[in-house]
């Protein structure tokens, strides 16, 4: 943008007038100032003498022979258009003058003429014509620029963001040689905005650059001036860092080290935040730069910014890809897409590993032929129903791939639309389950094999159990027997006395059948494998009917409060089995409570949700009755507490034998729940849940 500025001296002048006279006076006195003169008698010669050089000025006498000097501007203008004219006069042709400027003319002078007032004409006419010469010269300028301008905007427009920094280098080439400086650079900051993260330069040969030293620095602390400015989103415009004021001496400093004459720097901002700034260095002299040469360099910073933000997103979304990729490979999941139309199936690399194919083989068919041939027409028929109706499907099904290897997958598909409803494509994720089945099947054979070893463990703890009732039982049914025998083999025993002491032997020898009779009905209700008789009753009924028979079990320092409304709902149970639930219930209360105490007895109609229910397998939601025994004896320990429906599980002051083992076993045969809550000092609360109405399982009915 630099041009070699011409003096007036420098000037051509062409003087046209056909008085001899006044062409010799009047061209030595402009010599004598200076300009260079060529001379024309008349309006012929003058337009020749254009064809050979082109004059800054051109003063032409108005009235000479043949054309008229009005008629020789005309055609002076017709050929070189910018060249001013100062039509020469008489006074009585002021008038004919005048209307010689309408057309063009810059202005007139009156003969004789006065020489400072004419040199002096001359000279603004000159002053005025440099001016719109520069004008003219500024806009072509302007225009090339926009021209440039426009011509990175489309390239960055086209450019890959692997390509954004070299086109950000060659930009800021074709400016700096453009616009005629020293250095040209991008200062972008890190996020906390004190330091550069990365910078781009441009500098003439021959100038050092700078961009490096600038990202040592922290701006805010020590280019504070500068930095605040450019923290207001301003422009800073330098044309000569020398006249910063006494505020700005640390921004002096600094880049008068850097031989920096003039400077400026244009805010770069995104999304209302500063994020860098576009800066160009004048190093060998002053420069100043232009209002609209500064609004197109802020373009450029837009056209800069969001390349630069385009990049970090492009780099951040491969990112996001990679990591997306790896873990989807960890998670064996893949997602597709599929076009109703084609039947293309695209998707994730992990999609295309999970099915073994290609994607040169991404059709709906042949991710259809690894379906397992038994899960085919399942998997399609849900696929047909996306496309035809918009269904979303939630499947599992298995695929044999092209080497054999069979896998199980979790399938899921949903349907995209228009605004009409019509389905434009389907798109959906499959989750590589083989490993969790696998797993799960293992698991399911550990717990199998758990459950026999826990059965065999209670299978020995029964037999043990069994083997000591027994035994019990039969001591006194062989005690009674060889003292039967005793009595009939004593002959001094009178009749009266042998059938007294006969009936005491039967007595104890029928207790002991009835005690191993008992035992025998808790290890069926243990096994599950009783035979129940199932009748509709009512708890609260139930409850009031057996107690009496009951409560003389009871300790007589034991209180026993009761709460069994009405309105109970029914419930189907066997009510010999029942007795003996309640009875153990009440039996083990009675052990826990030393000394005094009370037994709380009550029923309820309750209505479980699937809240409770989750908490307590296997119920289900429902209405249900439950019976509540609670006590305010010992109560147990979290150990005590766990295994207490163990068969033949006692402790100091829980119950003994199959009483609560079998209790489990008979409300759990009825399809409901018994639920222990218990506390070491604090008693013990046992709820019974039992389904209203038939709500039992099938197998009560057997």
């Amino acid at each position: 943008m630099r041009a070699e500025q011409q003096t007036i001296s420098d000037r051509t002048i062409l003087l046209v007038d056909d008085e001899e006279d006044f062409l010799w006076l009047t061209g030595n006195m402009l010599e004598q100032a200076g300009y260079r003169v060529i001379q024309a008698h008349d309006g012929e010669e003058a337009l020749g003498l254009l064809e050979k050089d082109v004059p800054d000025l051109v003063l032409l006498d108005y009235r000479m022979p043949g054309r008229d000097g009005l008629q020789i501007a005309v055609d002076v203008k017709q050929r070189i258009s910018a060249v001013p004219i100062i039509m020469l006069t008489g006074y009585a042709e002021v008038e004919s003058a005048v209307e010689a400027m309408k057309t063009g003319v810059y202005d007139y002078v009156t003969k004789p003429v006065d020489i400072d007032d004419f040199l002096s004409t001359i000279k603004h006419c000159l002053e005025k014509q440099e001016l719109i010469e520069e004008v003219v010269r500024l806009r072509k300028v302007l225009e090339e620029f926009e021209r440039l301008i426009t011509t990175i905007s489309t390239r960055f427009i086209n450019l890959s963001s692997e390509e954004i920094d070299s086109g950000i280098n060659e930009a800021l080439q074709e400016i700096g040689e453009f616009t005629d400086v020293d250095r040209s650079y991008v200062f972008m900051f890190l996020e906390d905005g004190t330091k550069a993260g990365s910078t781009y330069e441009w500098c003439a040969e021959s100038v050092k650059p700078q961009c490096q030293n600038l990202k040592e620095i922290l701006i805010d602390d020590e280019l504070s001036w500068f930095a605040k400015r450019l923290k207001n989103f301003e422009v800073v415009h330098l044309p000569s860092v020398s006249d910063l004021p006494p505020e700005a001496s640390d921004v002096k400093k600094y880049f008068h080290r850097q031989d920096v004459q003039s400077l400026l720097a244009i805010p770069m901002t995104y999304g209302g935040s500063l994020v860098g700034f576009l800066g160009f260095d004048s190093v060998r002299v002053n420069k100043e730069w232009t209002e609209n040469i500064i609004t197109l360099l802020r373009a450029v910073g837009e056209i800069f910014t969001n390349a630069l933000e385009r990049k970090h997103v492009d780099e951040a979304l491969r990112e996001s890809e990679y990591y997306l990729k790896g873990a989807q490979a960890i998670a064996h999941l893949g997602h597709w897409k599929l076009d109703p139309e084609t039947e293309e199936v695209s998707g994730s690399d992990e999609l295309f590993r999970i099915f073994g194919l290609t994607r040169e083989e991404a059709t709906l068919d042949a991710f259809a032929d690894v379906v397992h041939p038994d899960d085919r027409e399942y998997d399609l028929s849900h696929i047909g129903r996306g496309m035809e109706f918009g269904e979303p499907w939630d499947i599992e099904h298995r695929l044999v791939l092209k080497d054999g290897t069979e896998k199980t997958i979790h399938a899921k598909g949903k349907a995209i639309t228009d605004e009409t409803g019509k389905v434009i494509e389907l798109i959906g994720t499959v989750l590589d389950i083989t490993e969790r089945k696998l797993e799960e099947e293992e698991k399911e054979k550990f717990l199998i094999q758990l459950q026999q070893a826990q059965r065999f463990e209670f299978l020995g703890k029964l037999a043990g159990g069994i083997a000591h009732e027994f035994n019990n039982a039969l001591m006194a049914v062989i005690g009674n027997i060889q003292l039967l025998e005793m009595s009939l083999s004593d002959s001094k025993t009178d009749s009266k006395t042998d059938s007294k002491t006969l009936r005491k032997y039967c007595k104890a020898t029928k207790t002991s059948t009835y005690r191993m009779a008992a035992l025998t009905k808790k290890l069926l209700a243990y096994a599950r494998g009783g035979k129940y008789v199932p009748e509709t009753i009512s708890l609260s009924d139930f409850v009031k009917n057996v107690l009496p028979a009951l409560q003389h079990t009871l300790s007589p320092d034991i209180r026993l409060d009761v709460d069994l409304p009405g309105h109970i709902s029914h419930v189907k149970a066997d009510p010999t089995q029942m007795h003996m639930v309640l009875s153990a219930l009440l039996s083990n209360s009675d052990e826990a409570i030393e000394g005094e105490g009370c037994i709380r007895m009550s029923t309820r109609n309750e209505n479980l949700d699937e809240e409770f229910t989750e908490r307590h397998p296997p119920l289900k939601p429902g209405p249900y009755v439950s019976l509540t025994v609670e006590d305010d004896g010992r109560g147990m320990d979290e150990e005590t507490k766990n295994g207490v429906f163990e068969p033949f599980f006692t402790t100091k002051f829980q119950g003994r034998g199959m009483g609560m083992a079998a209790a489990y076993g008979i409300v759990d045969n009825h399809g409901g729940y018994i639920s222990v809550d218990s506390e070491v000092g604090k008693g013990t609360k046992v709820v019974i849940y039992l389904p209203r109405g038939n709500g039992g399982r099938p197998q009560i009915s057997k």
